[in-house]
């Protein structure tokens, strides 16, 4: 995949409350919605959202962090809706809470170390392999199941496709090379988190009629 351009160290982390940062679903990390027939007028913001079966269980798991820190990740395939989903279920459940958008690993790394994800943050990492892959990502993830570990409230919010999670929870195979093993702490950083939840490719016919 292409590499990302670096992040412009001038500019700050964006540290802003749920209900701000919902304002641009773009800037969250939500395709903007193709509307493909001639001629259809486009409506100004996102098109209404349908609700889903997975969009209870991703509510449930983000109200435990009213008591416990959470990891919640949603595994599906390319544009099937996960980060939309995880931002309807956020300002549904978390809305009174602050959000830190960190754009790059390095930026995660000094979040974590600086104390910037506070009780009643959501920490909001868009797509988990971004933050996860390499050495850097490894640090992360420890510190991310450090933070995990303490006694405060927080939720980590992201999504990964479904063959990105396989790759970074399969355990390599027996006999294989000695250090090939390049997601060992992410692994365990997500083993540690809540079942993922599955977002499904399509709707059904009785979803599509709400449309």
């Amino acid at each position: 995949s292409p590499v990302a351009p670096a992040a412009d160290r001038s500019v700050p982390v964006r540290v802003t409350t749920v209900r701000a940062a919902l304002a641009d679903l773009h800037r969250l990390g939500v395709h903007r919605a193709v509307y493909p027939r001639a001629g259809q007028r486009i409506p100004a913001g996102p098109p209404s959202y349908v609700e889903r079966p997975h969009d209870v269980e991703l509510r449930r798991q983000l109200a435990e962090a009213e008591r416990r820190s959470v990891f919640v990740a949603l595994v599906g395939d390319s544009c099937t809706g996960k980060t939309r989903a995880a931002a309807e279920a956020v300002g549904r459940v978390l809305g009174d809470w602050l959000l830190v958008q960190p754009r790059t690993v390095e930026e995660l790394q000094t979040c974590l170390r600086d104390g910037m994800v506070r009780p009643r943050t959501v920490l909001w990492l868009n797509e988990a392999q971004d933050y996860l892959r390499g050495e850097a990502g490894e640090v992360a993830a420890v510190q991310l199941d450090d933070l995990l570990a303490e006694p405060v409230t927080v939720a980590v919010v992201t999504g990964m496709w479904t063959s990105v999670w396989s790759a970074f929870t399969s355990t390599p195979a027996s006999g294989s090379v000695v250090d090939t093993d390049p997601h060992a702490n992410a692994r365990r950083l997500l083993s540690h988190a809540a079942p993922p939840i599955r977002v499904p490719a399509s709707f059904d016919d009785g979803q599509l009629r709400e449309f």
